[in-house]
């Protein structure tokens, strides 16, 4: 069993998917593929991103584990992987399926596992227990990002 420590990390990151489905529950579904304005994304492209981004994220997990300090790119998102005929409640699914894969790897980890290192593009070395938390932390921008696409929609749907 991990460290209280990590399965705080691992918890956290379990509970993405729920506070996902909790963040769309009052929007129809129309408007999930509704951008607010042209540069910004909809909300079913949030989701999507965040499914498309999961096993790359886990993929540089396990390479921090599995070799030592790992050269890691900052993760570009693709824009191509968002399929606007897919069902939201499928992108929900496969985020849950994606995550659950991800938390199992986690807490299958010795607690030595969680110090390793990598250099990052962006933040330098980090150890993985760090790179968790910039997956947990994505993961609250990707939902404040959510908040504030509803929010622009109902203002524009009220008139403001």
């Amino acid at each position: 069993m991990p460290n209280p420590r990590a399965q705080m990390l691992i918890e956290a990151l379990a509970s993405g998917p729920k506070d996902v489905a909790r963040m769309l529950r009052p929007v129809a579904e129309a408007d999930l593929w509704v951008a607010p304005a042209v540069d910004e994304w909809c909300v079913a492209q949030v989701v999507a991103h965040l499914v498309d981004i999961e096993p790359k994220f886990r993929a540089r997990l396990q390479r921090i584990v599995e070799q030592d300090n790992p050269h890691e790119p900052f993760i570009n998102p693709d824009e191509a992987a968002y399929d606007a005929t897919v069902p939201i409640s499928t992108w929900l699914v496969e985020f849950g399926k994606q995550r659950a894969v991800t938390t199992a790897y986690l807490s299958g980890l010795k607690n030595t596992d969680w110090i390793r290192i990598c250099t990052h593009d962006t933040f330098g070395v980090t150890k993985l227990h760090q790179q968790v938390r910039i997956l947990i932390g994505h993961d609250n921008e990707h939902l404040a990002q959510i908040v504030s696409i509803r929010e622009k929609l109902a203002a524009r749907a009220a008139g403001g």
